[in-house]
């Protein structure tokens, strides 16, 4: 059974070296380069309501951090599918392009170029034993804001500028 350290405000830390993509140069100057150069992430999980932080996680919640660490290449490899063709066009719709917020990504191994994971929300929801993740990343197309990725598995839902469960409810009505 996994086990976590929270601080305070119900935060862990988990080792996720892959998805930090922690062997390339720093790209954000923030406390995500301190963390990903460690391999590390902060992980949140929300409470059967789903508005506030828990330290009793579902089982449902630990198989979605099982899976993450278990499938980090395929997640990589999803996100920058996701980030070429649909992050990357819709934000460019409302901000002029340039190679500094649009960085060209020859493929997952330069996602790292555009986005930085800060913390992965853990949902109640879920859906074949796996509960539904929001990751809140660094990204150069916003860096005032950043950009949250909702997703089950692999499986891309979609973003959003805050973490909600909005693509998640949407993905269980289907």
């Amino acid at each position: 059974m996994m086990e976590f350290i929270f601080d305070t405000l119900h935060i862990a830390t988990i080792e996720l070296n892959q998805l930090t993509q922690k062997e390339t140069e720093n790209v954000f100057g923030s406390r995500t380069e301190q963390l990903r150069k460690k391999g590390l992430v902060d992980v949140v999980f929300f409470n059967a309501a789903g508005r506030d932080y828990t330290t009793d996680p579902t089982a449902e919640q630990l198989n979605a951090i099982a899976y993450i660490k278990e499938n980090q290449q395929e997640i990589i490899n999803s996100l920058y599918n996701y980030t070429k063709n649909v992050l990357y066009p819709e934000h460019m719709q409302f901000i002029d392009v340039d190679e500094i917020s649009f960085p060209i990504i020859q493929g997952p191994h330069e996602l790292y170029k555009t986005l930085g994971i800060r913390t992965i929300y853990v949902f109640p929801q879920n859906k074949e034993g796996i509960a539904y993740v929001m990751a809140d990343f660094e990204f150069t197309g916003d860096f005032e804001h950043g950009v949250h990725i909702a997703f089950h598995k692999s499986r891309i839902l979609g973003w959003d500028a805050a973490p909600n469960d909005e693509k998640i409810n949407e993905d269980l009505a289907r």
